[in-house]
């Protein structure tokens, strides 16, 4: 029982941390989680329209864009190098590149 209780004072305290970012009266109709499971059966992923508030995408928006940002780019030919200058023209097709870059 003293671990139950813990347990349920976590997920209490943890729910109540996204009280005013999601309507969880959304979650009182028993054919919405129907749905639900249903849709998570079938297709792997499921839609909870209007389950997170405009306060809640406002305040996920700002904490994503106030964490560190990595951004790599880079250059590279076909053969992922960097070409091959001394023997050949800019122009020629070894030394075109590609972009690629990924963020996180």
């Amino acid at each position: 029982n003293l671990l139950s209780n813990h347990i349920q004072m976590i997920n209490s305290t943890s729910l109540s941390l996204l009280d005013g970012f999601v309507d969880w009266s959304i979650l009182a109709d028993p054919s919405t989680i129907e749905t639900c499971r249903q849709s998570l059966k079938d297709d792997g992923v499921m839609l909870l329209p209007n389950f997170v508030t405009p306060a809640g995408i406002t305040h996920l928006k700002e904490e994503i864009l106030s964490c560190p940002h990595n951004e790599s780019t880079q250059h590279y030919t076909p053969n992922q190098d960097q070409g091959d200058f001394e023997k050949y023209p800019a122009s020629h097709p070894r030394n075109y590149t590609l972009h690629s870059s990924a963020s996180f």
